[in-house]
């Protein structure tokens, strides 16, 4: 089987694999929002969103740069190299995960509003969790690196199969609480890691003896360390920058001034939302295919090829994404209650909100790839400044504003530096990636649908069966638009057939409506 054949191949049996733990993981989120207490899953949630905030400022940018680098590390055939870059990798990280680890122990004691939130947790438990989280990511990098995407997936759903089965266990036996829970995933997390780790090293001199098409691409200088330090601080920087106004960093930053049912629910959504969002083509695709789009961009010499690749999957989720936010809007209070507590149904408009900040991180990790394909991650830097400022004012308007504060300083954030990178990374690479001149009139058609929608519900006062119909409605509408405002270009399609040929005829019969 050709090389390009097999790796279409792994990718689409790994994006299926991946849609079984995305479901999977949805089935876990629901049922430890509704088998828990609701003071514990409070104590859950705000834990969950300091595993997110520890692997952020732990990360030194490691994870991506094993990601990064890896395919050319094995294609210099240098075990010494090879050798070198593994030892510095891990001291680093070694290094990283003691300073954190050690500086949040001392945080944790120092302060007593936290101990109250954990209300008598084993810190310890905490902290290692939290760890064991930082090291999967490394080891999902280093599969990705390796392209070893089957091998990943694989471990990926029976970690996921083994937490919800001690979940459930707990349930059963009465003891599913918040630090059990965190016992639970530290387990399954640790397991995984371990797995990967041993499956890599038994099949080390494999990927020595390969011979892959990137070897053609061979750089000395990615395989500088120096140039890989500054490549892995370029994207610490651009992390910190989005960790800033991140929603875990909201929650915690407006929690001291929000009643306990809020924070919960936007958790609950954020992370339902985030398991989703792994199921769409950015982050399905275009994250795994990166060190495809580096080699490639590298053999040519060029971004034209990368750019039509990101610029499609772009264009697709953001459709999608749309598509989602004019069905769900009517009808989000409902989903909201039912899915999880009917404590979250009065939040349900958060769901909308965040699926449109959740877009726009993946245009931002597209932004990533685009700097990461040219090396130049410290622009990031200069926009760091800008949530940071955010982040402040979300502490300091919550008290007045309340829940608007959390929801409307991150989007302002999303949109500004946004547009302030996509300006700096130039772009030829940039402006084809995120082709807002054809997304601009999918965000007014998906504006203007809301807005009629919500005029309608609050007009005729429409409740249960009518908001459905009108979600129906809405759907229809904006599918008829998206048929007459034909978002993917020519060359886009042309790609399309070129790199996905099984979709079928069906599929691209479809696309080609949506073409211009």
């Amino acid at each position: 089987m050709a090389p390009g054949a097999r790796l279409v191949k792994d990718l689409t049996a790994a994006a299926v694999v991946r849609l079984g733990v995305l479901l999977l993981g949805l089935t876990f989120q629901i049922l430890v929002a509704k088998a828990m207490q609701p003071a514990e899953y409070a104590v859950f949630s705000v834990a969950l969103a300091g595993s997110v905030l520890f692997v952020s400022v732990a990360s030194l940018g490691i994870s991506r740069a094993i990601s990064r680098f890896m395919p050319e590390l094995v294609a210099s055939g240098n075990r010494r190299i090879m050798a070198d870059a593994a030892i510095r990798y891990v001291l680093y990280r070694f290094a990283s995960l003691v300073s954190v680890s050690v500086l949040l122990l001392a945080i944790l004691g120092a302060y007593p509003l936290i101990e109250d939130v954990l209300q008598g947790h084993n810190k310890y438990v905490v902290v290692l969790w939290f760890a064991t989280i930082m090291l999967q990511t490394d080891a999902e990098a280093l599969s990705q690196g390796l392209m070893e995407y089957n091998l990943w997936s694989a471990v990926s759903l029976g970690e996921m199969m083994l937490r919800i089965g001690l979940t459930t266990g707990l349930f059963l036996a009465d003891r599913l609480e918040a630090e059990t829970l965190i016992l639970c995933w530290l387990v399954s997390s640790g397991i995984s890691v371990i797995a990967i780790i041993s499956l890599v090293v038994l099949r080390r001199d494999s990927y020595c003896r390969a011979k892959p098409s990137v070897q053609e691409v061979h750089s000395k200088s990615s395989l500088n360390p120096d140039v890989q330090r500054s490549f892995a601080l370029g994207v610490y920087i651009s992390s910190s920058g989005w960790l800033a106004t991140s929603p875990s960093a909201v929650r915690l930053a407006g929690a001291a001034a929000l009643p306990v049912v809020p924070p919960a629910a936007i958790s609950f959504v954020h992370g339902i939302i985030s398991s989703a969002q792994r199921a769409l083509p950015i982050h399905l695709l275009a994250i795994a295919i990166e060190p495809v789009l580096i080699t490639k961009s590298r053999v040519d010499g060029k971004m034209a090829e990368s750019q039509k690749i990101l610029g499609l999957l772009t264009k697709a989720e953001t459709v999608l994404v749309l598509f989602g936010i004019v069905f769900i809007a009517p009808i989000s209070s409902v989903i909201l209650g039912v899915v999880a507590r009917h404590e979250f149904a009065e939040y349900g408009y958060i769901i909308p909100v965040i699926m449109a900040q959740a877009l726009g991180t993946s245009y931002y990790r597209v932004l990533e790839i685009v700097a990461g394909i040219k090396l130049k991650h410290q622009v990031f830097a200069l926009i760091t400044p800008i949530s940071i400022a955010c982040l402040v004012l979300v502490f300091f308007t919550t008290p007045q504003l309340g829940l608007v504060a959390a929801l409307l300083w991150p989007s302002v954030d999303v949109v500004v530096r946004l547009a302030i990178l996509r300006h700096m990374l130039d772009l030829r690479g940039a402006q084809r990636a995120l082709d807002f001149r054809r997304l601009v009139p999918l965000y007014a058609a998906a504006m203007a649908i809301l807005l009629v929608s919500y005029l309608t519900a609050s007009s005729l006062e429409l409740e249960g069966g009518g908001r459905f119909l009108l979600s129906l409605l809405s759907s229809v509408g904006f599918i008829v638009l998206l048929f007459i405002l034909r978002p993917v270009r020519q060359a886009e399609y042309r790609l399309a057939m070129t790199a996905f040929p099984k979709l079928g005829p069906y599929m691209f019969k479809m696309l080609r409506y949506v073409t211009r």
